[in-house]
This record gives structure tokens, C-alpha cells and sequence, in this order.
């Protein structure tokens, strides 16, 4: 059994695999984000950081993106929450060669900031609009 398979029961995290090859599940993402008026800020290949140092790494990138107005709210009515901003969802391949999708539950972020009562609608919507872009990016149509 892949040890992400094993991983996917972490506490906080959402983890969901794509029907669809690596590379293809990356692009399918980046336009997933931006389809949803959202901007991708950075996207770190950790595989081309791993083998800078000669170590070998499945391919592996996180993509940093958001809502600015959204993420500016979350912030300002928890300011601690900004330490988890941007969203960010890791996509990677497995030993079996099935690519995930990994990314924090929001929900949960704003429990673990000790404010969900004052972010609760606000993290509900966000929440689904996160769980959307990533569910079209491994999901067939």
C-alpha cells in the first residue's frame, strides 16, 4: 500500500487522488485556480530543489495561490491564521505512480488559530471554493 494512501487520515489535511497523470493533474490545477478568480503566486518544485542536492524525489510541486480580498479577512479578523496563507496544495506522485492532491482543511486551520466562531462563515466559503478547485483538477468531468 503507498505510504500516501497511509498519510491521507492526517489530521488537518485533505488528501484526494487524481484520475489523471502528474503533469496533467499540475496543469489541470493552475486552471482550476485561475477559472475561479483566483491567482496562482508561486508554484515550488521540490523534485528540481531535491536533486540540486542529489537526491532523488517523485515529482512533487506545491502551488501557492489565493483570493486576495478573502485571505486579507481571514487575516484580519485572526492574524495568526496568515502564517497558513496562501492556500497551497501539493501535488504528487506516488510509488504505485497515482498522482494526490494534498492541501490543508480549512476548517481546521481556523480551529487550530483558536477563532472559528469569528471566521466561521468566511472559512465555510472559502472551504468549499478550495475543495471545488482541487476536486475539478483530479476529477473527470
Amino acid at each position: 500500500m503507498s505510504t500516501l494512501v497511509e498519510d491521507a487520515h492526517r489530521e488537518g489535511l485533505i488528501a484526494l487522488p487524481s484520475a489523471f497523470e502528474y503533469s496533467e493533474t499540475l496543469t489541470r490545477l493552475e486552471v482550476s485556480i485561475r477559472a475561479n478568480g483566483m491567482s496562482v503566486l508561486a508554484r515550488f518544485d521540490l523534485a528540481a530543489f531535491a536533486t540540486e542536492a542529489g537526491i532523488p524525489l517523485r515529482p512533487t510541486v506545491v502551488l501557492m495561490f489565493g483570493d486576495p480580498a478573502a485571505q486579507a479577512a481571514l487575516a484580519q479578523a485572526v492574524p495568526s491564521i496568515a502564517v497558513d496563507l496562501p492556500f497551497k496544495v501539493l501535488v504528487c506522485q506516488d510509488e504505485d505512480g497515482v498522482t494526490w492532491l494534498w492541501y490543508n482543511d480549512l476548517r481546521w486551520l481556523a480551529r487550530r488559530h483558536g477563532h472559528w466562531r469569528d471566521i466561521e462563515c468566511l472559512v465555510r466559503d472559502l472551504a468549499v471554493s478550495l475543495d471545488f478547485v482541487a476536486r475539478k483538477a483530479g476529477s473527470p468531468p
